[in-house]
């Protein structure tokens, strides 16, 4: 019995009257959960046919595989949405030293004060740089939702991290039109995407490595791509294959 709490006796289960259908035959105590139970899994349904799901492990020394190109205008998202930790990088940014990060110009290669290293993924670095160079994407901007309270480590690591292995390469933070990196719900950083860019929620496609996340956006109208093992070309041809598949 928890403390200070008293209990008031009742009826034991026995004695309640029962209730009874129309022909008088006592009905099941959970007659009626079957149907809400329907009822939450059909809601999740609705919501499950806006996410691709994607289970492989990216992994950083692997080249990336081939990334598809939408076959048109229509199936071609106006803004794409990536989030950062063990989407975009790894190790996530609450699992290291942070600030002062530094950058070796030899290796280009990105250290926090304690020497940890922090690197992009392969698919990550391929896909945005394809998103901002190829002309089937000249319409599409790049984004970022973030949803994390070291801001300003994440905002250096953009600015640090290279997308392309050539001298005249972009930064992360060059190819990213719209940047929403702070606590909260992804539903709210959506929503100050969609008034900074002026992108509908249905004309978007993000990936995330975290399912909740996932879930909540598609709510808005979002295609999403679950990758919880990190970006991969996987992970980005099957958001395109919903996008246009949805979108049909």
């Amino acid at each position: 019995m928890r403390r200070g709490v008293t209990l008031s006796p009742c009826a034991s289960s026995s004695s309640r009257p029962r209730a009874t259908d129309a022909r008088g035959q006592r009905t099941p105590k959970n007659a009626s959960a079957p149907r809400r139970r329907r009822e939450k899994t059909t809601g999740k349904a609705k919501y499950a046919k806006r996410i691709a799901q994607h289970m492989d492990i990216a992994f950083m020394d692997d080249p990336c595989a081939t990334l598809d190109l939408p076959r048109s205008s229509r199936e071609t998202p106006k803004l794409i949405v990536y989030d950062l930790d063990d989407t975009i990088w790894f190790p996530e940014l609450y699992m290291i030293a942070g600030a002062p990060f530094v950058k070796d110009p030899a290796t280009k290669t990105t250290t926090d004060c304690s020497g940890v290293e922090v690197r992009v993924y392969p698919a990550a670095r391929a896909s945005i740089s394809l998103v901002d160079t190829h002309e089937a994407f000249s319409g599409t901007k790049i984004a970022v939702a973030s949803r994390t309270h070291r801001g300003q480590w994440a905002r250096t690591l953009m600015s640090m991290f290279d997308i392309a292995d050539d001298d005249g390469a972009r930064s992360l933070a060059q190819c990213v039109s719209f940047v929403d990196i702070a606590s909260g719900t992804k539903k709210a950083h959506f929503a100050r995407l969609r008034e900074a860019s002026g992108v509908e929620y249905e004309d978007m496609l993000f990936f995330d490595n975290e399912g909740e996340n996932c879930v909540d956006v598609a709510q808005l109208g979002v295609i999403c791509v679950h990758c919880p093992g990190g970006m991969t070309a996987d992970a980005w041809n099957r958001g395109l294959a919903l996008f246009a598949r949805v979108r049909g």
